[in-house]
């Protein structure tokens, strides 16, 4: 009796399948199954390069060398993959850039005089940096983008609103250089800088037009702390209807201004389902804490508050029944920042 050869176990599971199974490998994992065969590596190689993360060099006197090579292996990493056909596999970019960088270099060099050419960190890292810029247009299928200690310039501004699927967009103390521009047909934004508060009179002279960086209608979760590019972002979105918005994070508003613009842009929020405001102190009465009115329209589809509890009554109107159903919570919140 001839025996017949064995199904193939390829065509046995669907593509799908495998790519389900090895979505949540490792790095490492995933290049080992790329080397199985062409069929593994072809569906490994879109996972292996979904994620680019870069972040800033932690130099001290006796490893400068070896993060002058990690940065030189990094430019030609970068190079290669924005010209390589595995850019449309990035979906996600996280750079985390070092304001003190270039000061901590300074250091180093000025109380070791024997540390010789750490200056070549700076010079590389500043190479990184530019062609990251230059660079991050040819990721078309990038739908997350998280930038940390960088500015944001036209140039850069212009890069960003030229990626087509870009949704999420998480800016950790950025220089906002433009105000306006091209607008970001986002999903969710998080913006959290690191400026004045209005109660600090220096920020009073220092006062910024408002921050028109996305779409309203499209916008369905806001993160936002209580700086200046914050009270600018929500300043933009009053003059807006926000149909999509659905969850808001905000650092709870440290002026009477503040707070007026936070109840006009809540106002035109019609499907608002969570507020979470941080930090949660106690609202009362005094001068810090003014006693304001409340949104003149309810919100129907708010199903969970995370804050102070004395600020139940400020946005609903059934205090009892929204603790009971809603989920309310005041001492379980956990900080987004």
């Amino acid at each position: 009796m001839e025996m017949q050869p064995p199904e193939s176990y390829l065509r046995r599971i669907p593509t799908e399948i495998w790519h389900l199974c090895w979505n949540s490998c490792s790095f490492k994992e995933l290049k080992r199954l790329s080397l199985v065969c062409r069929v593994f590596a072809a569906i490994c190689h879109p996972l292996l390069f979904r994620d680019q993360r870069v972040s800033a060099p932690d130099v001290d006197r006796k490893n400068w060398i070896q993060k002058a090579y990690c940065i030189q292996r990094t430019i030609q990493r970068l190079l290669r993959l924005a010209s390589s056909p595995h850019a449309v596999s990035v979906r996600s970019w996280h750079f985390r850039g070092d304001s003190e960088l270039h000061s901590s270099l300074k250091q180093i060099a000025e109380r070791f005089p024997q540390v010789k050419n750490i200056s070549v960190v700076k010079e590389r890292w500043i190479r990184l940096e530019e062609i990251f810029a230059t660079t991050l247009g040819a990721y078309q299928g990038l739908t997350k983008l998280s930038i940390s200690n960088w500015p944001i310039d036209t140039e850069f501004r212009a890069t960003m609103a030229s990626l087509p699927l870009l949704e999420n967009l998480s800016l950790v103390g950025c220089k906002m250089v433009v105000r306006t521009g091209p607008l970001l047909n986002l999903r969710c934004l998080s913006l959290h800088a690191y400026t004045y508060s209005l109660s600090d009179p220096r920020s009073r002279e220092h006062a910024r037009p408002t921050l028109e960086l996305v779409t309203p209608e499209a916008l369905h979760t806001l993160f936002v702390n209580d700086s200046e590019d914050g009270r600018s972002i929500i300043a933009h979105l009053t003059h807006s209807m926000l149909r999509c918005l659905t969850h808001l994070y905000i650092t709870r508003p440290s002026t009477e201004a503040a707070w007026e613009d936070l109840i006009k842009c809540l106002e035109n929020t019609p499907c608002l389902e969570l507020i979470a405001l941080y930090p949660t102190p106690i609202i009362d009465p005094s001068p810090t804490a003014p006693r304001l009115a409340s949104p003149q329209t309810a919100f129907p589809c708010l199903r969970s508050f995370n804050g102070p509890i004395s600020l139940v009554n400020f946005f609903t109107r059934d205090c009892r029944n929204f603790a009971r159903s809603s989920g309310f919570r005041s001492r379980s919140f956990v900080p987004c920042f």
